[in-house]
């Protein structure tokens, strides 16, 4: 026999449990988008679409440029996604390329 103190706590655990599924489910969401965007990201961004530069070192830096302005992209995706801590990656990986 389940008393109602018993029965309050196992509703008590269930919601918990549902929480804590629900909040997993939303992070492994926010990454797995965050990942596609990547992805997807990258091959708009394909370096095959360089424009010729006289000196090599202007190329280098449109190169540079790119890979920065893709970075601040990322973040800005996991911002929009509440996941700072991809946003935070994104943004210390566009910070080595100045």
């Amino acid at each position: 026999m389940e008393t109602s103190e018993s029965s309050g706590m196992k509703g008590y655990i269930e919601e918990r449990i549902k929480d804590a599924v629900k909040s997993n489910n939303d992070a492994l969401l926010s990454s797995i988008s965050g990942m596609i965007n990547k992805i997807s990201g990258k091959s708009q961004c394909s370096f095959l679409d360089v424009p010729k530069f006289k000196r090599k070192s202007n190329e280098e830096q449109y190169k540079n440029n790119a890979k920065i302005l893709e970075n601040i992209d990322i973040a800005s995706t996991a911002i929009d996604s509440n996941n700072t801590q991809s946003a935070k990656e994104a943004l210390i990986e566009g910070k080595l390329f100045e």
